[in-house]
């Protein structure tokens, strides 16, 4: 109850240690408060005679490991200031957002894209958000062949997607919020000259952000593939930060890389590393440097300043990539003395990322669990300064 759990590594340690013990049992679950509406109109979880009732067991019903809609307490992403005021221009050719000289958010309205993020006047994003599917094959990528999972990415046009803006509109704009909504449609960069968008994209996404007086930002994306695709490489999103933003602190596995099914060595913790020393490609580039099971992470530079990034609401923990070799870069060099720096950070926060298999290197041998289908998927981001 509240702020619980004491000792309760005491029944780990028993666990570990005792042949045959299963452990207890969790009681309670979850919370069993009810949302309800103040006279200020905000909404709280109300319990205990908050509904006139009485008798009542006051707090006893408020038990649970996670709250009454069922979100885990550990990471529930509150918006602090979420009130406070700011101001949204729209003009012919951007949206501008900024709260005085905290922070600043311009999109271009052509491409639906981040142009600049601005904290306290100095700048932390250089160029995104937009979604991504697509990684640096691995060797493993590459085995079987006209079997093997590079062959089928190419042949569904995955290595070569650009994505088209279908809309960009706010929503609804307020003192203290603003929603901007954006639909990206993926398709075969040079089909779209050939024939109608709606018959040659593979995948439709709708981006919403919502956006607080506070800096935060809420990104909600929805994707939608075309049933024939192949499994996918990833599910996420790619954005591009200050090269200066090189400091990055996570809360996740670590502190060396890890993939979905290459991740038991790697223990959840919080990690701190530069970049540079997060990035060490193989002999032969392709997809690495992975963070998986990230709950959050910071990108700053040496005074302080940056951004940060956290699954949100139901969201499972994400993968995280951070390099100064992009994707493209990767895939291009075959030693890694050919690698060129980029000058920028290349960020990928993913939903879901595909194993890099290893039962053999000549067959496409990542497991069924470890595969991405392309089916529909619902993620949240929160992004804050």
């Amino acid at each position: 109850m509240g702020n619980s759990n004491g000792n309760i590594h005491e029944y780990w340690e028993a666990i570990d240690s005792t042949f045959g013990l299963q452990g207890g049992f969790i009681w309670d679950w979850v919370d069993q408060g009810l949302l309800k509406e103040g006279a200020d109109g905000t909404k709280n979880w109300a319990y205990g005679g908050d509904f006139g009732d009485t008798p009542n067991d006051l707090n006893f019903c408020l038990n649970g490991l996670i709250w009454p809609d069922q979100v885990l307490i550990l990471l529930c992403m509150i918006i602090k200031g979420e009130h406070a005021a700011f101001s949204t221009e729209v003009l012919d050719d951007s949206i501008e957002v900024k709260n005085q000289n905290l922070w600043e958010i311009k999109f271009n309205k052509q491409t639906g894209a981040i142009e600049s993020w601005k904290v306290a006047g100095v700048p932390v994003m250089s160029k995104g958000i937009l979604p991504c599917f697509w990684r640096a094959p691995t060797d493993n990528d590459k085995g079987g062949e006209t079997e093997s999972y590079l062959s089928k990415w190419k042949g569904a046009k995955l290595n070569n997607l650009t994505f088209t803006t279908e809309s960009c509109t706010v929503l609804n704009a307020s003192d203290n919020l603003v929603k901007i909504a954006v639909v990206y449609l993926g398709m075969p960069s040079g089909s779209e000259k050939k024939l109608p968008q709606s018959e040659t994209s593979l995948f439709k996404v709708d981006l919403i952000y919502s956006i607080y007086g506070s800096g935060d930002v809420i990104l909600e994306c929805h994707v939608k593939p075309t049933s024939e695709l192949p499994p996918l490489p990833r599910v996420g999103i790619e954005f591009h930060l200050e090269k200066s933003m090189d400091q990055i602190k996570w809360y996740g596995r670590g502190p060396f890389e890890c993939y979905p099914d290459r991740k038991a060595a790697a223990h959840v913790g919080v990690y701190e590393q530069d970049v540079s020393s997060m990035h060490v490609p193989y002999i032969v580039p392709g997809e690495c440097s992975g963070r998986t099971d990230v709950r959050w992470v910071t990108f700053q530079n040496k005074d302080g300043h940056g951004i940060y990034a956290s699954t949100y609401r139901e969201s499972p923990p994400m993968q995280m990539n951070a390099s100064f070799y992009g994707t493209a870069e990767l895939e291009r060099a075959t030693h890694n003395e050919e690698l060129v720096k980029g000058e920028d950070i290349e960020v990928h926060l993913d939903h879901k990322h595909m194993g890099i298999g290893g039962d053999d290197s000549w067959s496409p041998c990542v497991h069924d669990k470890y595969l991405v289908p392309a089916v529909p998927y619902s993620f949240s981001v929160r992004l804050s300064r």
